[in-house]
């Protein structure tokens, strides 16, 4: 589909315009590609030949059908592209999906050998990293395999050694000395948040990297030796699944790794099977043209996403977690110090919950640096220097993802506490008791406070005896000492998030977190500029990350957003870059980022329009000029029937609103705040 899509963008606009419905057509899988690709090619010379048609012609002499399906179909892919960057961006898709193959094969080995569990440190260790796995994760979680992987696999040849020095040598983070040149991780990264590359360069890195993607691929092969890969009757090599009998196999539950009288199952990460979907009713059904090979790709509490291969839809889904849940043990309890009953959340509730939230955080490198540049550069224990640090903004901007990302980042180092708290509208947590007593929970959890604050009542306390209490915790934080001499003392870090929602219900808010920004800690307040609130956060004790308030996306960051979203339609859009005397420019990016105004929301509305098809990558005139058009656009598909009147309530709510809200959130605010907000989760 790729070629497909910048075969049509080259030609005139009158034929383009009047082939643009024949590529939704094949997009939504409703026209099969072959049928465009005949009836183009009818119409112009452009379009180049889908395959090499002789074995000698693939590069390094690597013929598909020497590799697993799952490998195979990205690397035909990449061999059949004829443009330079299109070409490029295939080959770092095709390095990720070999890292998340060799995790699964390595997952079948550690299951078999352990009577199809994992060990308890194994699920300890990827268990907080599987949920939403970058290419980063996967690289860990591939090492955190292969630890474990028995010192004679049934199925595999050398596993361990491959991927811990021939794939990790060619995965080397920045941090260790990788570069755009010689790092297939640090490469993905460049074109994943960079911007655009220039044809030139792009055919430079290729002719660089893909040696290298060559003999990792032929690595992954020869680990597998003799072993078939199968699911049901098909025989799971090359880029067309074929029967299996002639293996002498008998048909195979799931998929699988079969060697000799070993057979290893490749689920949950690798899946052979009917392509589901979940569409707008929260339905699940099941899409037209058949099975399709499936690797893990993220999932959710309710259900597990895939990335499909070999086929242009974005995404594959299952509901049932349950399995996938239970092997990495992700709802066993958090260990967690004790915390205020009555209110039912421990004092790292908003921590765990960003991660979600931040995993979610696509460009905005230019903002982090910033805001890290300051906390780099703060002394949180002189009396004179800003403690606090504010990031203003209008809804929609993004700063509570930003918070989730910064909080998530710093959740590391023994010797610096950090506390993160979200103020919403309809959460439980949404006041001033609520804040002072999960602070007062992670302070008291927090080691280095332990000794100097154990004169304080460990119970109960209320009111203004609750205020005094954090107080005099805070206050503490300036007479500890480094944990040995020379070592910076340590700070405790608070992160308040929504600031202008908490207002709601007690004004005097922002005027309590500033009196206790005391020496030794560190404050971050992100919140809307309402009510003089840049006001009120200013001083010698304060400093505005952003003059002006948090800045709107800027072009990077929405092809960023874009390229993250898109799925297998992001090589169409990698098709539309042009090199021209400004440098590489594309018509579509530049036409999302002049209506979305610097909105996330906007380009995630676009995604959803993208993948369903009503919008496509060809068309930037279609664009709706703005959110509120966007949102008027949405309401007008509604209709009127009762479900539709609802969705109408929440697309109307959230288009005031603008910045995340949970189940809860919401419903108390449809609800007008009545007693009866529950019925609404219902």
């Amino acid at each position: 589909m790729r070629e497909l899509a910048a075969a049509v963008s080259r030609l005139s606009p009158e034929l383009r315009a009047q082939l643009l419905p024949l590529v939704a057509l094949v997009e939504q899988g409703v026209l099969p590609e072959a049928a465009l690709r005949e009836f183009l090619a009818a119409l112009t010379d452009q379009l180049p030949p889908a395959t090499p048609k002789r074995g000698d012609e693939w590069p390094g002499g690597l013929d598909p059908s020497t590799l697993p399906t799952f490998l195979a179909h990205p690397w035909s892919a990449l061999c059949a592209e004829a443009h330079p960057r299109v070409r490029l961006y295939w080959l770092v898709d095709t390095a990720e999906l070999l890292v998340r193959w060799t995790a699964a094969v390595a997952l079948a080995e550690i299951r078999y050998a352990h009577g199809g569990g994992l060990p308890e440190h194994v699920a300890q260790t990827v268990g907080p990293e599987i949920e939403r796995p970058t290419l980063g994760r996967w690289l860990a979680i591939l090492r955190s395999f292969t630890a474990s992987v028995p010192l004679a696999p049934v199925v595999t040849d050398g596993l361990a050694r491959f991927a811990n020095e021939v794939l990790a040598a060619a995965f080397v983070s920045e941090g260790r000395g990788g570069n755009v040149e010689t790092s297939l991780l640090v490469l993905r990264n460049q074109i994943a948040h960079s911007g655009a590359l220039s044809k030139d360069g792009a055919s430079d890195l290729l002719q660089r990297h893909l040696p290298t993607l060559i003999g990792l691929l032929e690595g992954a092969r020869d680990c597998l030796g003799p072993t078939v890969v199968v699911s049901g009757d098909l025989r799971l090599h090359g880029v067309g699944a074929v029967d299996k009998s002639a293996d002498g196999l008998v048909p195979a539950v799931g998929t699988l790794l079969v060697r000799g009288e070993h057979a290893l199952s490749l689920e949950p990460l690798a899946h052979h099977g009917a392509v589901h979907h979940v569409g707008v009713d929260g339905q699940l059904s099941i899409r037209p043209g058949g099975a399709a090979a499936q690797l893990y790709a993220r999932s959710a509490h309710d259900r597990l996403s895939f990335t499909l291969v070999g086929r242009n839809e974005s995404h594959a889904e299952r509901l049932d977690t349950t399995e996938f849940r239970e092997l990495f043990q992700l709802d066993r309890p958090w260990p967690v110090s004790s915390a205020p009953e009555d209110l039912g959340f421990a004092w790292d509730s908003a921590l765990l919950e960003s991660r979600v939230l931040a995993d979610d955080v696509v460009g905005r490198a230019d903002e982090l640096m910033a805001v890290k540049g300051w906390i780099k550069a703060a002394r949180p224990h002189e009396l004179e220097s800003p403690r606090v640090g504010w990031i203003g903004g209008g809804p929609g901007t993004g700063k509570s993802a930003l918070m989730a990302k910064l909080a998530t980042d710093y959740h590391q180092p023994r010797h610096r506490g950090l506390f993160l708290h979200r103020f919403r509208s309809g959460d439980p947590r949404n006041s001033r008791r609520a804040f002072l007593q999960l602070l007062r929970a992670a302070l008291a959890s927090w080691g280095p406070l332990s000794v100097s604050a154990a004169s304080l009542s460990p119970g109960v306390v209320e009111g203004q005896a609750l205020e005094e209490d954090v107080r005099l915790r805070l206050g503490a934080v300036a007479a500890l000492t480094g944990p040995v001499p020379g070592a910076a003392p340590p700070a405790f870090w608070i992160l308040v998030d929504g600031v202008d929602e908490g207002m709601s219900s007690d004004p005097g808010l922002p005027s309590l977190l500033m009196s206790l920004a005391l020496p030794g800690t560190l404050w971050i307040v992100a919140s809307r500029p309402d009510s003089g609130l840049g006001d009120v956060f200013t001083g010698p004790s304060c400093v505005h990350l952003f003059e002006g308030g948090m800045p709107p996306m800027h072009g990077g960051d929405v092809r960023a957003l874009l390229l993250e979203g898109l799925g297998p339609l992001r090589y169409s859009l990698f098709a539309r870059d042009d090199d021209t005397t400004l440098g590489v420019r594309n018509a579509f990016v530049e036409a999302v980022v002049e209506r979305a105004r610097g909105l996330p929301i906007y380009v995630r509305l676009l995604l959803e329009d993208l993948k369903s098809g009503r919008l496509n990558l060809m068309s930037e005139d279609r664009l709706p000029e703005s959110l509120s058009t966007y949102y008027g656009h949405l309401v007008e598909r509604l209709g009127v029937s009762d479900a539709q009147r609802d969705l109408t309530a929440i697309v109307a709510l959230l288009s005031q609103v603008d910045e995340p809200l949970d189940e809860g959130g919401l419903a108390y605010l449809l609800s007008g705040g009545s007693k009866g907000w529950e019925s609404w989760l219902h």
